[in-house]
């Protein structure tokens, strides 16, 4: 399942679609103080499409709603999501923080023109991207707790009780330990750990929020790249452990729920069994 997210614009609201097709920007809910059906978005891939990505990181894909319809702008630079295929006036070019602040750049391919905030309604006809009314900051679709998958090295990322770096080594993702929260911060995503300190673009552990902090969250399909204020990508070496690279060595990763855990410890040999659910059903590890 590709990967929802919501886009916040500099007003503070929403890219929201209409059941009609209409687009707007509102506010969350504040009775679910969640996004709902409409302000969720997917970003889709046009199978016909064989351009590659270009040398500034940008890409070009499709927005899709979850009311069904894909994000389309006409001639006029009207913006509205009741298209049902991908066309030419539906394919975006996404530039994802290379302004070096954390925010999603989105252009109409067809029309060569940016989408942003005019007179509290959402265009498609700026010819600049150097305004803030066209900067587009990700919010995913899933809940704060969570816990980062390497796609590439199968394994969770885990915070060791005595070591000082992030490694990625854990199988099972078992325990506070790879536990992350997910905040964001000026536009940027970053992780904090059970014991209250954030995770650098090396790895390292800090006890409040630094630059070195700060990801740009890419989304690709199911998957996400991390990229730091720099514009260097994250990736994972043979020991776990994560560095900064180039957008081609890069590595891919998958944000999963936090499921329940509960510990319970036997009288008659003094052992501990770790007992933990997913998806219904429960797992146990001694």
């Amino acid at each position: 399942m590709a990967c929802q997210f919501g886009l916040l614009s500099s007003s503070g609201k929403y890219l929201t679609s209409d059941f009609d097709g209409k687009i707007s920007v509102s506010p969350l809910d504040a009775s679910v103080n969640k996004l709902i059906k409409g302000q969720l978005w997917s970003l889709e891939s046009d199978s016909n499409d064989q351009q590659v990505q270009s040398e500034d990181d940008s890409q070009i894909y499709a927005l899709y709603s979850t009311n069904g319809h894909y994000l389309s702008v006409d001639k006029s630079g009207k913006v509205t999501a009741d298209a049902e295929e991908i066309g030419e006036e539906q394919r975006f070019e996404v530039d994802a923080g290379s302004g070096g602040n954390g925010a999603w750049v989105i252009r109409s391919v067809a029309h060569d023109t940016y989408m942003g905030i005019k007179s509290k309604k959402v265009l498609c006809k700026m010819r600049e991207s150097s305004s803030s009314d066209q900067r587009w900051y990700v919010r995913l679709s899933i809940h704060p707790h969570c816990c980062l998958l390497s796609v590439k090295a199968e394994k969770f990322a885990h915070v060791p009780q005595s070591g000082r770096y992030l490694t990625f080594d854990a199988t099972v993702p078992w325990r506070s330990d790879t536990l992350l929260q997910l905040k964001y911060s000026e536009g940027y995503g970053c992780f904090k750990t059970a014991t209250g300190r954030y995770i650098t673009r090396e790895g390292n552990f800090v006890p409040s929020l630094i630059p070195d902090c700060l990801f740009v969250l890419q989304v690709t399909g199911d998957q996400i790249d991390l990229k730091d204020y720099k514009g260097l990508y994250m990736s994972v070496n043979t020991r776990g452990r994560l560095l900064c690279t180039t957008c081609k060595d890069r590595a891919s990763f998958t944000l999963k729920p936090s499921y329940p855990h509960v510990t319970f410890h036997t009288k008659v040999k003094g052992t501990w069994m770790k007992l933990f659910a997913k998806e219904g059903k429960f797992w146990s590890k001694l």
